[in-house]
């Protein structure tokens, strides 16, 4: 019996210094969370459904904490508060915002948090308080509960989506395959008609290239001619038009100190004159388009008026 007792009582004692163990862990383990973790307050503008106790509250993705309590704000029970507790080296931002956002296809929602980056001011705290953070009404949340103009907008579209596919319009879009399935046989049909026009087409297209670029040869040509030929003769031109000019000039000026006493033989001289004139008028009406454009004078392309002096 002796023996017997002795191993009850190593078990008892082991057993309690077991108990007393896990006991210390736990407490340490409590204090390690209370000093590694900050609590805050978010605030709710909306149904919480999927979210609970222990859902996590993540940053750019990465769990940096989880929620604590829920409960509703007693101003205002459509309005719900959630106790999380973050890791104290994540930095929670004056603008900081949360968002319920739902993950999977179970529904289960965590709490995403969110702010304008490093240059604004980290969000004030007081010992024995716990800061809030605002959870603005998500594009989930009005989609769901249909306020505003999203649901009026999706109902619209699905009225539209219905009358598009209304009996009316998918009998014509039938028929309008049917033509346009038809279209295609008789264009297939007539392969080879297309094939011949096409190559007439490249053929006449070619031609007119060619007639072109002869047409421009002879153009060509015709502007060397002028400009290696022309030239010299309008040059020559205008030499006999000042020549006859200055004999002009001098056999007026002879007129003049003559006038009295050819006065009498005028009647002889008179139509003489009158020639000379009209010739020096027609000489200078060939000048001038010689002048202005002498490749088309001199291949007949611009005809000569009659000038009456």
């Amino acid at each position: 019996m002796e023996p017997r007792a002795r191993h009850v009582a190593i078990g008892v004692f082991v057993l309690f210094l077991a108990a007393l163990g896990f006991g210390v862990a736990l407490w340490l383990g409590d204090a390690r969370s209370d000093r590694d973790f900050h609590y805050y307050r978010v605030m709710f503008d909306e149904p919480v459904t999927g979210l609970s106790i222990g859902s996590p509250v993540q940053y750019s993705g990465i769990t940096v904490g989880e929620v604590a309590a829920l409960s509703l704000l007693p101003e205002d029970p459509r309005r719900a508060i959630a106790r999380v507790r973050i890791e104290t080296s994540i930095p929670i931002r004056q603008d900081t915002r949360a968002e319920l956002v739902i993950t999977g296809i179970t529904g289960a929602a965590v709490i995403e948090l969110s702010d304008g980056g490093p240059d604004v001011p980290l969000l004030s705290r007081k010992e024995g308080e716990e800061p809030l953070i605002l959870a603005p009404r998500s594009a989930l949340a009005s989609l769901v509960s249909g306020d505003g103009n999203t649901m009026t907008t999706i109902n619209g579209i699905l009225l539209r989506t219905h009358e598009l596919f209304s009996e009316e319009n998918v009998a014509l879009v039938h028929k309008t395959l049917v033509n346009l399935e038809d279209t295609t046989g008789t264009l297939a049909g007539q392969r080879t008609e297309l094939a011949v026009l096409v190559k007439n087409l490249t053929e006449a297209s070619r031609e007119s290239t060619a007639a072109l670029r002869q047409a421009n040869a002879v153009i060509d040509d015709a502007q060397a001619i002028l400009n290696e030929e022309g030239r010299p003769a309008l040059a020559s031109t205008r030499e006999a038009m000042a020549s006859l000019e200055r004999s002009s000039a001098r056999m007026e000026a002879l007129l003049q100190r003559n006038a009295a006493s050819l006065d009498q033989g005028m009647a002889a001289t008179g139509p003489a004159m009158n020639e000379l004139r009209q010739s020096l008028a027609s000489l200078n009406t060939v000048l001038r388009r010689l002048d202005r454009n002498p490749a088309g004078y001199l291949l007949g392309s611009e005809n000569i008026e009659e000038t009456t002096p």
